[in-house]
C-alpha cells in the first residue's frame, strides 16, 4: 500500500480549528495547527482537497503516491454577506513540499 503526506502550516489564523482531509472527495481526516498526517492510498494518485470547518473546499490536487504536500493558508478570503453582517473566511491551498 502506498502513502501521501500533509502537513498543516498555516500560521496562527484559526488555530484552534482543524482542517478537513478528503482524498477523492470522501472526507478522510482532519488536521491541527501545525501537524502531519500520513494518508494511506490504493492508487497511485489521488486527488486531494481541503477546508476550514468543512466548508468551501480547496481547488482539487492531484498528489502521487510518496509525495509530501504543505497545507497553507491561501491570500485573500471569501466574503460572505448575511443579515448578520459580513464574514470573512479564509481560503487554502495545497503546496508541494520542496
Amino acid at each position: 500500500m502506498s502513502s501521501i503526506r500533509l502537513t498543516r502550516d498555516t500560521g496562527m489564523y484559526a488555530i484552534a480549528s482543524a482542517v478537513h482531509v478528503y482524498i477523492n472527495g470522501e472526507k478522510v481526516g482532519k488536521l491541527a495547527s501545525k501537524e502531519s498526517q500520513t494518508f494511506e492510498i490504493q492508487e497511485s494518485e489521488v486527488s486531494v482537497q481541503v477546508s476550514f470547518w468543512g466548508g468551501k473546499k480547496s481547488n482539487p490536487v492531484i498528489v502521487k503516491a510518496g509525495q509530501e504536500w504543505l497545507v497553507k493558508r491561501r491570500i485573500g478570503n471569501i466574503l460572505l454577506s448575511t443579515g448578520l453582517g459580513y464574514f470573512f473566511f479564509p481560503t487554502l491551498q495545497l503546496v508541494e513540499k520542496d
